[in-house]
This record gives structure tokens, C-alpha cells and sequence, in this order.
């Protein structure tokens, strides 16, 4: 009995000494280390099977040729964690990420142009691409910033440059992608947002004769280690083409057109109208876009448009919607001024049209400064005022074909539904749980820290798109009912007012010029409604009328 008594006692004290391992091995190109940075990040769908490792004493890391292990072991493995492992003499920080990895490797410096050829790796969670790619950084100031933005186009080889197809998740299958870098935008998540929330409210006027046409650019998040480097979250975007918009080709005419907004000019603002070159791939903060340069380069057509805009006659702008497509120029309105995008109404838009027969339609690009942010990235806290180039402000003042009640009714349309305040910030929301639960931000820090990615920054976002919306309800008219818009009554509030009175439905009433008179007819103050705000501070408590046109209202002033 006691030899078995010692012979139990030793199995248990040998078994109490044995070490439980676990080895993490990781597929090729699921993975991307920094030797730099000191940064590893693996991409994975789910750590389900890491839900706990109360039982293990030892943890590893294969990375193909690499051995890691972790410092510390934690209680389980989580996309927002960060971990410390060790190869032996180096400190890594490992991080989990569910986003798409991409590794780009050219062997020298990527200029501005002409594109060089790299080596491009892509890992999602449904493929693996590994193909050749010419690249160039793209932009203009942005290319100052230490993070840069960049253009690519899929290769046969580096050799021929023969273009090639590919297609990431639900987007369009082509040769052409953008790498935005996000750099000047704090979260980085409102021009993502912004480009997805144009396509949820706007599609091609002629969809039906071209079913695949897009209104504008998809875009999807990706991480990207760029010369072994980590470079940082990253949009990954379609570009904004023919091909993508479907426009027809020069066949020896012109037929459809596209033109690039890249700074504010006279002419993509409609202020004047300077005479073009045609041996000039530009004009007045235009850029030929389509036809390319070796079909044609005739300015005319949109010169045309632009002489029409600034110089017809009252009753010959009435024809506009003939030359721009209606529908979208309401949505292009309202979407510019829900984004409070001052960038984007002459610069960075794309104006164009399917053949020679069919209206000018607009889409935007670059979207990054809106939403409460300058081009730059630092604040901008107004939400009031209308943003709108000449084109727009000759349609407002002259309320051609009824538009002051067709933009209120697509906007109400639109607010009831994308735009209402609990569905414009619960896209932010999503975005920037996304980048949370992939623990990002602290990635990103460790490589760009240009700004503070916490919670007081996305409060921000939301609060500012509930004043701009609460901004718009009133100048749209949203806080009555159409009935009321067409019988425009009650059209300024509150009552009893002080010091202030709000103009509803602004939009219908902007320059025109307003009289309050006091009960025994006298006028007490006159002026022109530029905004939808009226100062009445210097008026006396006491019953006035309020005149506009030939609209009348009592108004209690205290």
C-alpha cells in the first residue's frame, strides 16, 4: 500500500508540473508586422476559440517563420485588446483586426506622378489578391500631410502596364482605386459617411437606360502597411469615371462629359464667365475629365451651360431643368447643405452628363471637410447659413418652376427617412463603434496622432448634426406642414418673441424685404430677410404686425 500510495503521489506531483501550451499559428498574409513601429496585426473574423485561457501557462505566436510569445497571458483574446509579445529580444504590440489588411511594397519613393510599379497583398474574409499595381500620391495640400493618399491602378505586370479588373467586397469590379488616407479628418469617419450617405439618397436619372450606373463613389475601410511600414486605417474608394457612371464614349463626338471641380474658379462657381482654351486641359476650376486628352479637349458644351446659367433672360432660365437634370439638383442642394460641405459646392464636385442630348448632373468627391470640420480638419461649430454657388442662387431667386416648395417637400421626404437626426448620427455611431470594437484608434495613434480619438469627438459630430438639422427644419419649412408652406402662413415664431423672431421656411422669403408696423399702422422697423433670424431687440414690448410681400402676421413682442 505505500509503494502505491508513493507511485499516486508522484504522478499527481509530475502532472502538477507539466505546462499547458498554446501555439496561435497564423495563415499566410493574415498578418502584417512592422519591424519599424513595433506593430503586428492579424486579420480575423472572430476569436471565439480564444474565449478563455485561465488554463493555459504558455502562449505563442507563429507568424510563417516568426516565433512570439506573449509577455503576459490574458484571461482571453479580444479585437479591443492590445498585446505585448516577444520574439526573443523585441517588444511587438499584436492587435486583432476584422477590417481588410493591404500591403503595398515599391521599391523606391512614390511620387506624385507618373505611377511607379509596387506589389500589392489584399486579405479579406472572403480572398486573398496578390497582383502587381502602378501607384502615385494623390492630392493637392494633402500631399504635405505625413500621411499621404494615394492612386492606384491593377497591372498585368510592371513591364507591359496593361490594366486589369479586380473587385473588393460589394463594389465594382475595375482597374482604378483610390487609398484615402483620412489624415485631416478627426475619427475618420465622416467622409466614409458622407459618400454612403449620397448614394443612399441619390441614383442616376437614367438608371433605366443604364442599370449599373452609380451616382457617385463606394467606399469601404481598410488597414494598410505601406514598405513595411503600418500606414494607418485607410478608405478605400472607387473612383469617380465613365465606367462608372456610365456615360457614353467619344466615338469622334462628344457625347457624354465629365469635369472635375479642383478649386474654386469663376466658372464652376457661375460668377463669370472667362473665355476657355482648348489647348488646355483646364478652365476656371474645371478639369477635363472625359473625353481624355487624345479624343478631344472642346470647352463649349459647358461653356454653353455656364453662359446660359449667368446670362439668360428671366424667362429663358425657366428652360434650366431641360439643361440640368432637376432631381438631382435638389439632392445635390440638399445634401451639400446637411453636410455643411464648404468645399464642395464649385470645387470638388463632378459635373457631368451621359451623352450630348441628356442634362448635367452633379456628384461629389472628397469629402472630408464637413460635418462640423473645415478642408483642414479643425472645427468649424457654425450650423447656420446656406452654402450655394451662382447656379444655385439664381435658382433660389427666382423660384424657377416652383422650386422653393419642391426642395421643402424632396427635403421632407428625405428627412422622415436618412436625414432624420437618429439616422444621420447612428450612421457616425456604427462607424465609430466599428473602429472602436477594432481597437484602430489606438493603432492609429501610435502612427498619426493628430488628433483625439474619444468620445468628446464623436459627441461633437452629434451634437453639431442635430443643430444643422434643427438649422435646415426651419429654412426648408419643416416644422409646418406643406398645406401651410402653400398657404405661407405662419411664418415666423415664436409668439410671444424676444429680442429674436425665426423665419420659417426661409427659403421662400430670402432677400426679400419685411415691415413691422405697431397697431396704429406705423412702421417701427424694415429690412431685407438674409437669414432666419430677424433682430428685434430694439423694438418695445407689446402686439405688432408683421408684413412680407403680401403676407401679414400678428406678432407679441416682450
Amino acid at each position: 500500500m505505500k509503494i502505491i500510495a508513493l507511485l499516486i503521489t508522484f504522478i499527481l506531483l509530475a502532472t502538477a508540473g507539466f505546462s499547458q501550451s498554446l501555439n496561435i499559428d497564423v495563415p499566410e498574409h493574415r498578418f502584417r508586422i512592422d519591424p519599424y513601429n513595433k506593430i503586428i496585426v492579424i486579420q480575423r473574423q472572430n476569436l471565439d476559440e480564444y474565449s478563455d485561457l485561465s488554463g493555459f501557462d504558455e502562449l505563442e505566436l507563429t507568424l510563417l517563420n516568426f516565433e512570439f510569445t506573449f509577455v503576459e497571458i490574458p484571461e482571453s483574446l479580444e479585437f479591443t485588446g492590445w498585446y505585448i509579445v516577444n520574439n526573443g529580444s523585441v517588444n511587438y504590440n499584436l492587435f486583432f483586426t476584422t477590417l481588410p489588411l493591404i500591403k503595398i511594397q515599391s521599391p523606391g519613393n512614390i511620387p506624385d506622378e507618373p505611377k511607379v510599379p509596387a506589389e500589392f497583398y489584399y486579405a479579406d474574409a472572403d480572398q486573398i489578391l496578390i497582383a502587381t499595381i502602378g501607384i502615385e500620391r494623390r492630392g493637392g495640400i494633402s500631399q504635405s500631410y505625413p500621411k499621404k493618399t494615394y492612386d492606384i491602378e491593377f497591372w498585368e505586370d510592371a513591364e507591359t502596364e496593361i490594366s486589369i479588373d479586380v473587385q473588393f467586397g460589394n463594389m465594382r469590379n475595375d482597374d482604378d482605386w483610390i487609398l484615402d488616407a483620412m489624415y485631416n479628418e478627426p475619427l475618420r469617419i465622416r467622409s466614409k459617411n458622407a459618400h454612403q450617405l449620397w448614394l443612399d439618397i441619390h441614383q442616376p436619372h437614367y438608371l433605366q437606360e443604364k442599370p449599373n450606373a452609380k451616382s457617385g463613389a463606394n467606399v469601404q475601410y481598410v488597414e494598410l502597411f505601406l514598405n513595411g511600414r503600418y500606414n494607418g486605417i485607410y478608405m478605400l474608394s472607387e473612383q469617380i469615371d465613365r465606367k462608372l457612371l456610365k456615360v457614353e464614349h467619344f466615338d469622334g463626338e462628344i457625347k457624354g462629359e465629365i469635369y472635375k471641380g479642383v478649386y474654386h474658379g469663376d466658372a464652376n462657381n457661375f460668377w463669370d464667365l472667362p473665355d476657355f482654351d482648348n489647348q488646355s486641359r483646364n478652365w476656371e476650376g474645371y478639369e477635363y475629365e472625359y473625353p481624355k486628352a487624345q479624343d478631344t479637349t472642346n470647352w463649349q458644351n459647358l461653356y454653353d451651360f455656364t453662359d446660359f446659367v449667368i446670362n439668360s433672360s428671366d424667362s429663358e432660365f425657366e428652360d434650366v431643368w431641360i439643361k440640368f437634370n432637376y432631381d438631382n439638383y435638389l439632392d445635390y442642394f440638399i445634401f451639400l447643405n446637411v453636410l455643411r460641405a464648404t468645399d464642395n459646392y464649385g470645387k470638388n464636385i463632378y459635373t457631368a452628363r451621359l451623352n450630348s442630348e441628356s442634362p448635367y448632373f452633379y456628384l461629389p468627391w472628397d469629402l472630408d471637410g464637413c460635418f462640423g470640420t473645415k478642408w483642414n480638419g479643425t472645427y468649424l461649430t457654425a450650423t447656420d447659413s446656406i452654402l450655394e454657388n451662382g447656379f444655385m442662387s439664381r435658382v433660389i431667386e427666382s423660384d424657377v418652376s416652383n422650386y422653393a416648395a419642391e426642395v421643402s417637400t424632396r427635403y421632407f421626404e428625405l428627412r422622415e427617412g436618412v436625414l432624420h437626426p437618429d439616422s444621420l448620427i447612428g450612421r457616425f455611431s456604427e462607424a465609430y463603434e466599428l473602429l472602436k470594437a477594432n481597437n484602430i484608434y489606438a493603432r492609429e495613434a501610435l502612427v498619426f496622432p493628430n488628433y483625439p480619438y474619444d468620445q468628446e469627438s464623436f459627441d461633437y459630430i452629434a451634437n453639431w448634426t442635430e443643430e444643422r438639422i434643427a438649422f435646415l427644419d426651419i429654412y426648408f419649412g419643416y416644422t409646418v406642414s406643406i398645406d401651410e408652406i402653400s398657404e405661407r402662413q405662419n411664418f415666423v415664431y415664436p409668439v410671444p418673441a424676444t429680442n429674436l423672431i425665426y423665419v420659417t421656411h426661409n427659403l421662400f422669403y430670402k432677400n426679400k424685404q419685411y415691415s413691422i408696423y405697431n397697431l396704429q399702422g406705423q412702421t417701427v422697423q424694415t429690412g431685407n430677410i438674409s437669414k432666419n433670424t430677424i433682430d428685434i431687440s430694439s423694438i418695445r414690448a407689446g402686439f405688432y404686425i408683421f408684413k412680407v410681400g403680401n403676407l401679414t402676421q400678428k406678432i407679441v413682442v416682450e
